[in-house]
């Protein structure tokens, strides 16, 4: 058992909030342009033990390039699985125009908050999700953490 999973969920908000902290601190650091993310070397190592969902995926085709351990159990899709999937395929609801317009030409950051969006897991159950996201470089993509 994980340790998250003993978490309540103001710890899980907290763990988050502490991520998001940290994010925030190495990007008023650097340069104004996104910064490339090392999970390996990096303190954003973090990722992968996150207790909330996350995932990283390509802003222009939308492909997912990782996903945490948190993500997986959640949806229930394998790694392999979701490194063959888009985002939108995990969407409730068809992908808009203005939608997929706003992610590939908007900038992202943790201290703009998206909203509430309908997922689907594997099984087909639906999930209300909050949406929040980071503006990187992943292996020389322009990508998005949420």
């Amino acid at each position: 058992m994980r340790d998250y999973e003993r978490m309540s969920r103001e710890e899980l908000v907290a763990a988050a909030r502490g991520l998001e902290a940290e994010l925030a601190r190495l990007e008023a650091r650097g340069p104004a342009v996104p910064r490339t993310l090392d999970l390996e070397h990096d303190s954003l190592s973090r990722f992968e033990q996150c207790p909330l969902p996350m995932y990283i995926f390509d802003q222009e085709t939308l492909q997912f390039l990782k996903v945490n351990d948190a993500t997986r159990r959640l949806y229930g899709y394998s790694d392999a699985e979701f490194l063959a999937m888009k985002v939108p395929d995990i969407w409730y609801e068809r992908p808009d125009p203005a939608t997929l317009r706003q992610i590939s030409q908007y900038p992202a950051s943790f201290l703009y908050y998206r909203g509430l969006r309908r997922h689907r897991t594997r099984s087909g159950d639906l999930l209300q999700v909050e949406i929040m996201g980071q503006d990187i470089l992943y292996n020389g993509r322009k990508s998005r953490v949420g």
